[in-house]
């Protein structure tokens, strides 16, 4: 049977610009109450436990909520019982993935990437780490003015961050089969001072990996 349960929390506006995003921090109404105040222009998600988990470890559960381009999106704690502890809405058109914990500075973090996905799976993106008071620390871009891809966003102990890009870009593709005047994906990893936002090193899967290996 599912059951639906009860989103039992108040949101509060932390900060709010021109944008149609808003972010939310969130304080549990007292049990039972079973009410939910929210913002204007702020869609948070209605969790549903339909099997609930036994001798799980104790702690909180982070979920990137994927609406689509036309729905509400964004990065998601909550407890056990589906009960929300924070949400943050991306502007809207954007989605939210790989939302996690990570260390920066030897400080717990938030980290995620939002932006938009194609149909085959493929970000263009950027990144946000956010501190332990849930207030925006670092808002990390792509270098050479490329766009991040959705699939990795690492933080390193010496304050970088490895990202991955996939990078369209024409190519004769008689080689495998296809068109002289064809495109393909450049797969690209870089790694990015996060204080300056300087790429420290780069690597292109074009200048090592032949077309007919791929």
């Amino acid at each position: 049977m599912r059951a639906v349960l009860p989103l039992l929390l108040v949101f509060a506006l932390a900060g709010c610009g021109g944008s149609s995003s808003s972010t939310t921090t969130s304080e549990k109404t007292p049990s039972g109450t079973g009410t939910l105040h929210t913002i204007a222009d702020v869609s948070p998600p209605k969790l549903t436990v339909t099997h609930p988990a036994s001798g799980t470890a104790p702690g909180l559960l982070f979920v990137a909520e994927k609406g689509g381009k036309d729905k509400p999106s964004g990065p998601v704690i909550a407890d056990d019982q589906g009960r929300i502890v924070w949400y943050h809405q991306v502007p809207h058109g954007l989605e939210a993935t790989d939302f996690r914990t990570q260390t920066y500075k030897g400080k717990p973090v938030l980290t995620w990437w939002q932006g938009t996905i194609s149909k085959a799976g493929v970000g263009r993106g950027e990144y946000e780490v956010y501190d332990d008071s849930y207030e925006e620390l670092l808002h990390v871009k792509a270098g050479h003015g490329l766009d991040g891809d959705l699939h990795e966003f690492q933080l390193t102990p010496r304050g970088s961050a490895y990202i991955t890009i996939y990078h369209e870009v024409p190519a004769d593709l008689t080689s495998v089969g296809g068109p002289k005047k064809g495109f393909v994906y450049d797969s690209v990893v870089q790694e990015l001072d996060l204080s300056s936002g300087d790429i420290v090193f780069e690597w292109h899967s074009l200048d090592h990996v032949p077309l007919p290996e791929s």
